[in-house]
């Protein structure tokens, strides 16, 4: 066998036998094959839900793809590729926090077998928000839900599109809880105890207190123009606060902020359920429990009144796997974000006897779900802005 080493000067040409030529073969082989370090982005949605994955637009700004899907047969899709020439993986986990657990075992597992080391996890995604930051009532303190909102502030409605980075999520179902009787309405708070209880439950509440990627993407977040909402979203979004402004007899045309809003691990983390609940209780329960995992993490003493509710599946599956210390010590930073896609209640009124109740009729029921899939459309292309801006940021160093 000839083997040509080439330079300006001369041409060597060696004489080697098939023992060398294998052996060179396997180190180029090796070379070729190089365990790469990457980053990844995690979603549930494939499109079963609007025909839209949670992940198309990644995909789309994804160089050099291959397709691992098959390796990974506990996920829904794997692609492999650089975003801005930045090493990553796509994983599309599946819905729901057990398909969200049992993905991203697989996904460690294989890169693990591999030798490739996961420097980060970004999961993002759709989601049900508190309409208002702090809730429209909070009836554990308000009993009778009196303190309506007066001279509301466009900064004090969620608006959909915007968007929730936090390292925190918990299982909204988890406790022993006394709900009150339906016919007394939205202003009831449930009486649950026991949130958390390990010797119960197991583990319920998940977070990190290292918010160093997520204080990377709220970074990234302040350096973009974001795509505007349709004048269909707009639309739908002129009407449900008009209905809300009107069965709440408060005089206010207050609309939320054009531009989405950007909220922190200060302000809110995902409430995981596999209920599509919706209504008030339900809402104040999730910022209660909220509000106690928020303290935690920073320190400050936070109530219900401070945070808003963000609403998913998954966040308990995947943040379980990577706070396990068999997961590469469980020190890999990893970060939520969660676009709003939708409210977790719709519009609130007042019956003829003062009972506060769920105006269901604000809009057609088929116009309710149209309004829930065009916000689903536009709050993956606001989180996905973020997770963009944030390949560049790391691919020139900005951080």
């Amino acid at each position: 066998r000839r083997v040509l080493f080439r330079s300006k000067a001369t041409v060597s040409v060696l004489y080697w036998g098939e023992k060398q030529v294998t052996m060179l073969a396997s180190v180029l082989s090796a070379i070729a094959v190089m365990a790469i370090d990457r980053s990844l982005v995690m979603t549930a949605d494939p499109g079963y839900y609007s025909g839209v994955s949670e992940g198309k637009y990644i995909l789309a700004n994804m160089t050099s793809q291959v397709n691992i899907s098959t390796a990974l047969p506990y996920c829904a899709e794997a692609v492999e590729g650089y975003v801005h020439g930045v090493p990553m993986t796509l994983i599309t986990t599946g819905i729901g926090h057990d398909n969200a657990a049992g993905c991203t075992v697989s996904v460690f597992a294989y890169y693990g077998a591999k030798g490739v080391k996961i420097t980060d996890v970004i999961y993002l995604g759709t989601s049900g928000w508190s309409p208002m930051v702090g809730g429209v009532f909070n009836p554990e303190t308000d009993t009778k839900c009196e303190k309506k909102p007066t001279n509301p502030q466009p900064s004090q409605l969620i608006g959909v599109g915007d968007v929730c980075i936090s390292p925190i999520s918990f299982l909204l179902n988890c406790g022993f809880c006394d709900w009150p009787d339906s016919s007394l309405g939205e202003c009831v708070s449930p009486a649950c105890t026991q949130h958390n209880e390990s010797s119960v439950f197991g583990q319920c509440d998940f977070f990190t207190h290292d918010t160093t990627l997520a204080d990377q993407l709220l970074t990234a977040s302040k350096q973009i123009q974001y795509p505007e909402r349709t004048d269909k979203l707009n639309g739908y979004l002129h009407q449900y606060w008009d209905a809300t402004w009107k069965g709440l007899g408060v005089q206010s045309d207050a609309m939320p902020t054009k531009t989405p809003g950007i909220y922190d691990y200060k302000m809110c983390g995902e409430a995981a359920s596999y209920n599509l609940w919706k209504g008030l209780p339900n809402d104040f329960q999730c910022r209660k429990y909220l509000a106690n995992i928020v303290s935690q993490l920073n320190g400050v003493q936070k109530t219900a009144s401070d945070v808003t509710c963000v609403s998913a599946m998954e966040g308990p599956g995947w943040m379980r796997v990577l706070l396990n210390k068999g997961t590469q010590g469980g020190k890999i930073p990893f970060v939520g974000l969660r676009g709003a896609s939708n409210y977790d209640s719709w519009p609130l009124m007042r019956t003829p006897t003062g009972t506060l109740v769920s105006n269901n009729e604000w809009i057609p029921s088929n116009e309710q779900e149209d309004f829930t899939l065009e916000g689903y459309h536009y709050a993956i292309k606001t989180t996905t802005s973020i997770v963009l801006q944030h390949f560049y940021n790391k691919a020139t160093q900005a951080y």
